[in-house]
């Protein structure tokens, strides 16, 4: 049985214990001094079918797996099962809250994932990961880590994940791939070199008179200059002891394990991460089944290089996509678009975990929820939208009645009470 296979089946705990020993405690502290939550958003880039997910619907003709397949539970959540789906819950549903019949107001893609990527239907508004990066990376030399466009507002500079950011490990190494290969410069040269950078990020931020343009170029270049960029020196060393789930990880499993190195490392708080291609207007259930596997193993990735670098507990993922797919097929075998989502919420350890929240009705059309209750209530009750997920994360990553929060205030008008462990819908 290979790692991926293993770790699937023995679930997260159990793989990662009887795995061989990394050199994880030779790491040290991390070089920053935050000790808050690490915060990774997952997309699904393109409208996942939550019929096929966690959201299941056994009418076989809204999906052709219950024709011969059964609605599938783990703890309090059921699942359909197809892909890795059964793996994938059985191994985390005790850290998962799912939240379904979320309504995105919106069958276009861009729209879509500005909601659920912002909380805010706002073009304007920036992303929840760069919100958490400006609120508690300030300084880090990567606070925001993408494998794709992020939504920033100009807040914070992200680092983009991609074959060339591996060099990073170590800009000083005359071969960026070999951690033993001699220094580019000597020590002292490049201890020169900062110190006078820095003395020409300070002149220019004192300067006077400069267009607002210019003023936030040179605010970025001084936070680029000025960032700390210890933490490097550890990256190297926390990359490659990391174990993988297989020996060809994916490019979204890379990037998730390049975002666990920077979080171990002090070096950043946040990161998005993108898997694309759900868009399935054609030959539906191939595209599904293949994606959704695919995307449970980016999902299960990242918390295994969690437990590894020792993070896991202050993890905390949100699983989100642009909406949903139509409860029926076109003539081509494909969804097409659906206003009604769902997403899930995970961290290690919550009582808020292991339960599921709104409601769609077997023809997947949005039930209306009491906030207070989180019974369905169609007469008095209300949408479930991202903007109510986006509150309740806010609250979660400490950004309720920040600054930066009510620069960027969500259109709320009442509160989902969603972690709380006592209320079920």
């Amino acid at each position: 049985m290979n790692r991926r296979r293993f770790i699937k089946v023995a679930g997260l705990s159990g793989a990662a214990s009887l795995l061989p020993a990394t050199s994880m405690q030779l790491w040290g502290a991390p070089q920053s001094n935050y000790n808050g939550l690490y915060f990774l958003h997952l997309f699904a880039d393109g409208a996942w079918d939550p019929t096929s997910f966690c959201d299941p619907k056994d009418d076989p003709v809204m999906n052709t797996w219950a024709t011969s397949g059964n609605v599938l539970s783990a703890g309090n959540i059921n699942y359909a099962p197809i892909a890795d789906n059964d793996n994938f819950f059985k191994a985390h549903h005790k850290k998962t809250l799912v939240i379904n019949g979320i309504n995105a107001r919106t069958n276009a893609h861009s729209a879509g994932r500005l909601y659920h990527y912002t909380g805010s239907q706002k073009s304007t508004a920036p992303g929840l990961a760069a919100m958490h990066a400006y609120e508690h990376g300030q300084g880090l030399a990567m606070p925001i880590m993408t494998n794709s466009t992020i939504l920033t507002a100009g807040i914070v500079a992200p680092t983009l994940i991609n074959k060339g950011t591996f060099s990073l490990v170590d800009t000083n190494l005359s071969v960026a791939t070999n951690a033993s290969s001699p220094d580019f410069l000597p020590q002292e040269d490049l201890i020169s070199v900062k110190l006078l950078r820095e003395m020409q990020a300070e002149s220019l931020k004192l300067s006077q008179y400069q267009l607002p343009k210019q003023q936030r170029q040179i605010d970025d270049y001084y936070a680029a200059v000025m960032a700390d960029t210890t933490g490097f020196s550890q990256l190297s060393d926390v990359h490659t002891s990391l174990q993988d789930t297989d020996s060809s990880l994916t490019e979204e499993e890379k990037a998730v394990k390049f975002a666990v190195s920077g979080f171990r490392s002090g070096l950043g708080v946040s990161a998005s991460i993108a898997l694309g291609k759900f868009d399935s207007h054609t030959n539906h259930d191939s595209i599904a089944s293949r994606q959704f596997r695919l995307f449970t193993d980016i999902i299960t990735s990242a918390w295994y290089y969690a437990e590894q670098a020792g993070i896991a507990d202050r993890l905390v993922v949100y699983v989100s996509s642009d909406f949903g797919r139509q409860p029926y097929y076109n003539a081509q075998g494909g969804k097409d678009h659906w206003p009604i989502g769902s997403s899930l919420l995970m961290k290690m350890g919550e009582a808020w975990s292991n339960r599921v929240v709104g409601a769609t009705t077997a023809g997947h059309a949005q039930q209306k929820i009491n906030p207070t209750t989180l019974k369905v209530d169609n007469a008095n009750g209300v949408d479930i939208e991202p903007k109510h997920v986006h509150e309740t994360l806010r609250g979660m990553l400490g950004l309720s009645g920040t600054a930066i929060a009510d620069r960027f205030r969500l259109d709320t008008n009442e509160h989902f009470d969603l972690l709380n462990p006592n209320l079920n819908t």
